[in-house]
């Protein structure tokens, strides 16, 4: 079995359009954004998770991937940001 990329949707929305006229659906080929029922908070900033070399790598490596097939950007902090 292949590998399934996900957020392709926009790559056949014509076709799509010819199976629902759901604007939900059809609108989320430029992302899905949650709609919070309250802005979420943090008591404290979560403790540093501590990784060997070879988990770093790995890690590193992984990001470096989904980065490069678009299922995730770098983003700059933002004020009250969320981690």
């Amino acid at each position: 079995m292949g590998i399934i990329y996900a957020g392709r949707i926009k790559n056949y929305l014509s076709e799509w359009e010819k199976l629902t006229n759901d604007p939900f659906f059809l609108q989320s080929d430029v992302g899905y954004q949650i709609e919070w029922a309250y802005q979420p908070w943090q008591i404290k900033v979560p403790k540093q998770f501590h990784m060997n070399k070879k988990q770093q790598k790995v890690t590193k490596d992984e990001i470096h991937n989904v980065l490069k097939k678009g299922a995730i950007r770098q983003v700059e902090e933002c004020p009250d940001q969320f981690i």
